[in-house]
């Protein structure tokens, strides 16, 4: 491999993911780690755009938890405000492959303050055994995705594909 090759595999990575945290204030004030809370109901509070961006990557499975630490406390040291940490992937693809990836090469999180969402180098990644990997939450969301064609309907549009075709050859004959 050439010299520029070697460096470009150095600094390669492979199913990155984005460190993304989301807060949860006590009382329920505020929980832009659900998108709820009374606060946010009655307008006196807000998620900011990189929460947002955590709770679609969660309904999209997306997402690897790291852990939660107290990022608010008041005067006398009570936690006010938690936060969560989490590594944001691509899709669930680079979610599952990195949570059994990780665990193969012994690499871990990082920790709630300081999350590592890195990806894996070239050398990492052909260290994994992707067949101890389990896809099958991949496969099903990719089945369910896919939806089976209607019987009826599709017995229908036959039926007019072939009037359409008659009308036309009856029309093209003088009949």
């Amino acid at each position: 491999m050439s010299q520029a090759g070697k460096d470009y595999a150095g600094t390669l990575s492979i199913m990155k993911g984005e460190a993304l945290r989301c807060r949860k204030d006590i009382l329920g004030f505020r929980n832009c780690c659900k998108d709820s809370g009374w606060g946010l109901d009655i307008g006196l509070a807000q998620c900011d755009d990189q929460e947002k961006k955590l709770i679609e990557a969660q309904k999209a499975k997306a997402t690897h938890y790291v852990g939660t630490f107290c990022s608010k406390k008041s005067f006398f040291g009570a936690c006010l405000t938690k936060s969560m940490s989490y590594c944001g992937f691509g899709g669930s693809l680079g979610r599952i492959i990195n949570e059994a990836g990780r665990s193969q090469i012994g690499k871990g999180w990082g920790s709630a303050k300081t999350p590592d969402c890195s990806g894996f180098t070239v050398e990492q990644f052909q260290q994994l055994d992707l067949s101890n990997v389990d896809f099958s939450e991949f496969y099903k969301d990719k089945m369910d995705a896919l939806t089976s064609p209607n019987a009826d309907s599709t017995a229908s549009r036959i039926q007019d594909s072939i009037n359409n075709m008659y009308r036309q050859s009856s029309q093209g004959s003088g009949i």
